[in-house]
């Protein structure tokens, strides 16, 4: 029987797995019902064409910035406030798996973001220093699930999609990166069911 391909690195997604999200403010200015998941809020925001551009690296940050401030009867201090409270905090527990990952594995993370979102949490979440590199969907062009934000990830890392491990929180997402040969697990919003990913691959020992 042959030997399963080795684990070379980890790819988490960011949003729901590592960083709690709530769409509730800027859902409601931009006039949308608030009883939604963050998976379904964060679908509502993401086909919206602007949005889309943005995330894809179609339109500049100052571009979207300005529609939206126009749109919407604010200034653009009154947008960037708003656009931030998307961000709520790191996943509670998350930061010491992080940090065991990186211990043993090359981090990585791939998001469907934007720049404006990028910029923020750069310059406030010391965690992103466990990753050797995060790879956002605005700068590979294409966003989950799509096939190509994969195979530009797989180019870039020179690894086979056998040798990645990739954590998402999105069922089409994981079925995606499955689909073309990823070990790919869903992460249902704990810690937890990274780490049991990790120990099925014996990444880390049972805790």
């Amino acid at each position: 029987m042959m030997k399963p391909s080795p684990i070379k690195a980890v790819v988490l997604d960011l949003g729901e797995v590592v960083v709690r999200l709530n769409f509730e403010k800027v859902l409601t200015a931009i006039g949308r019902a608030k009883d939604h998941s963050v998976e379904q809020a964060a679908r509502l925001i993401g086909n919206r064409e602007s949005y889309d551009q943005l995330e894809r690296g179609l339109m500049d940050a100052k571009t979207f910035i300005g529609q939206f401030s126009r749109q919407h009867s604010m200034s653009e201090t009154q947008f960037l406030e708003l656009w931030h409270t998307v961000i709520v905090g790191t996943v509670d527990g998350i930061e010491p798996v992080l940090e065991e990952i990186s211990r043993k594995l090359p981090l990585y993370a791939l998001t469907n973001s934007n720049p404006i979102h990028m910029d923020y949490l750069t310059g406030s979440s010391p965690w992103l220093r466990y990753f050797i590199r995060v790879f956002t969907s605005f700068e590979l062009g294409a966003r989950k699930p799509e096939k190509d934000i994969f195979l530009s990830l797989v180019r870039i890392l020179e690894l086979s999609p056998q040798n990645i491990l990739f954590i998402d929180d999105i069922p089409e997402n994981v079925a995606a990166a499955s689909g073309l040969g990823f070990r790919a697990h869903l992460c249902k919003k704990s810690p937890d069911d990274i780490l049991l990913s990790l120990q099925k691959y014996n990444i880390i020992a049972e805790h």
